[in-house]
């Protein structure tokens, strides 16, 4: 029977007393308030799945247009990072400096070639991997006074106070670890160390240590951890054999950021990295030393050395925005959640 029958023979039912005479029937019958019920719930049902649907939509489209923002947003930042850059370490030179990706910091001098160096000379640790590494000429505003010393106020001395330039080592690195501040997926961390502003007349650094009260002249200090390259060689040699000051270690706290979060940590061979345009670019990191956990193919560079040209390429991972236990991988069915991005930068800067 289906439900017109039944909703007729209940309506039947209500105006017949059983002696063929019609009567007022005061309220509801059961089967009259299980009819409507169901009838209700028909309609309603399709009703609520749609409302419901529209809403997973709206949330899931918003979680993709803010990831794709994010992607973009990363590597606008990277490309004009990378403008200013004068060198930039591709496969060899990143070797070079790594140790073939060694995770360990050299505290002290490594041995002399032939030995083989057994640790990097940017902080290391097994949850880090540096993908994108580059020298870049940084311009510091009002930062020395007309007499030599440094800018006491540079804030209000635009007349008074001289621009200056000095060198700076940057490095990008793919993150995968437990910290719970952030995503389940990976991140992009970025380190940076640069010299200290110099008296043009001395030669002297105007703060060595950093420690001067006056807390502006106190921030044209070195970094703790950087030594100028060398200023003898090829230009390959003084980049390819820098190393960091032993003097004193790295003050992570002040020269690593996080730049952006939600980096696809998927390691699918469905996602391989693009080829780059060998001989004259090549990619960075080097999959041969690196671990399989770090080899997802969501950052990575395509460097050429002489020229001074990176292609960066991203992907994203938004799903886990929305699911993030366990963490969501990449898959065909769920293309559409990891943003995808590029840009080539040529570096524009110069060295003295």
């Amino acid at each position: 029977m289906n439900f017109r029958k039944l909703f007729l023979n209940c309506w039947i039912k209500t105006l017949n007393n059983g002696t063929g005479s019609t009567t007022l029937q005061q309220g509801f019958t059961l089967a009259e308030i299980l009819v409507a019920a169901l009838i209700g719930s028909l309609i309603i049902a399709p009703l609520l799945g749609a409302a419901l649907q529209i809403i997973q939509t709206q949330r899931d489209e918003e979680v993709k247009a803010n990831s794709q923002q994010e992607i973009q947003a990363a590597l606008q930042f990277i490309a004009r990072d990378l403008q200013q850059a004068v060198y930039i370490y591709d496969r060899d030179g990143l070797a070079a400096l790594t140790a073939s990706y060694q995770t360990t910091t050299c505290s002290t001098p490594p041995p002399a070639p032939p030995a083989t160096p057994n640790c990097s000379q940017l902080p290391a640790d097994v949850n880090r991997v540096p993908v994108l590494v580059f020298w870049k000429r940084q311009e510091i505003e009002n930062a020395i006074a007309l007499n030599g010393g440094g800018c006491p106020n540079p804030e209000a001395a635009s007349e008074t106070c001289d621009d200056t330039f000095v060198y700076s080592l940057v490095a990008y690195y793919l993150v995968i670890d437990d910290d719970e501040t952030w995503s389940n997926t990976s991140r992009i961390e970025r380190f940076q160390i640069r010299d200290g502003v110099r008296n043009p007349v001395t030669g002297d650094y105007i703060d060595e240590n950093g420690d001067d009260p006056d807390d502006d002249i106190a921030g044209l200090a070195r970094d703790r951890g950087y030594l100028p390259f060398g200023s003898g060689g090829t230009l390959d040699q003084r980049f390819f054999n820098w190393q960091r000051s032993f003097a004193e270690n790295y003050e992570l706290n002040e020269t690593r950021r996080v730049l952006v979060d939600f980096i696809d940590q998927s390691t699918s061979t469905s996602l391989p990295l693009e080829a780059c345009p060998e001989p004259a670019f090549t990619a960075v990191p080097n999959y041969a030393f690196i671990p399989a956990s770090f080899q997802t193919a969501s950052f990575y560079a395509c460097v050429n050395r002489a020229a001074t040209i990176a292609r960066v390429f991203l992907r994203g991972n938004s799903l886990a925005r929305i699911n993030d236990d366990p963490t969501p991988s990449h898959s065909a069915q769920f293309d559409p959640f990891f943003p995808r991005g590029r840009v080539e930068v040529r570096g524009e800067g110069s060295i003295n």
